[in-house]
């Protein structure tokens, strides 16, 4: 899958906590038992709709990746301050398959290798502290976005700012190297 150890131990990390934590129960109790009462509060809400990597539209370059982050955040907070955070399920889903997707992207995007650690650390930032926002929302409880959300702003400037330093550094105008500009 990838030629560098840490981007395989990345993706398989990211992929187990993908399959363990996942959004509420894929299957249903057996006939004798009673649901238990997350699974209760997951059955009620019709906003908590099992999805698939091909419900979500990869994007398309690593600045894509980092936007639809950003983006997804906005949107988790937003539903979450108006009283709806079941509404918060597909855009945290989604953010899940983007942050498991990123070291790949990061790397098909040429972004340097110096600054992989970096987005992996933010990357698995931002996936633990929705997860917890999440967790809220299934169990039934109000989430407190504000309590993770200086966490989650920090690891998204991280990611903007590797993605600055890379488009900064690809820049003629900023290194003083012409050789390095794209023939036209």
């Amino acid at each position: 899958m990838f030629t560098n150890p840490m981007w395989n131990a990345f993706a398989l990390g990211s992929l187990a906590v993908a399959v363990l934590i996942g959004c509420g129960k894929t299957s249903p109790p057996e006939s004798n038992q009673q649901p238990d009462a997350s699974h209760a509060a997951s059955a009620s809400d019709q906003d908590d709709v099992h999805i698939t990597a091909d419900d979500v539209k990869r994007p398309a370059d690593y600045a894509a990746a980092v936007a639809r982050i950003t983006s997804y955040r906005d949107t988790i907070r937003d539903e979450i301050a108006a009283g709806r955070p079941s509404k918060a399920h597909r855009p945290l889903d989604e953010m899940n398959f983007i942050v498991e997707w990123l070291p790949e992207i990061a790397q098909q995007s040429n972004v340097p290798k110096e600054n992989w650690e970096a987005l992996n650390t933010a990357a698995q930032t931002i996936r633990t502290l929705l997860d917890k926002v999440h967790e809220k929302i299934d169990n039934g409880d109000q989430p407190d976005f504000n309590a993770v959300a200086d966490g989650i702003q920090e690891a998204i400037d991280t990611l903007e700012a590797i993605h600055k330093s890379d488009a900064n550094s690809r820049s003629p105008e900023t290194n003083g190297n012409e050789s390095d500009a794209p023939d036209q």
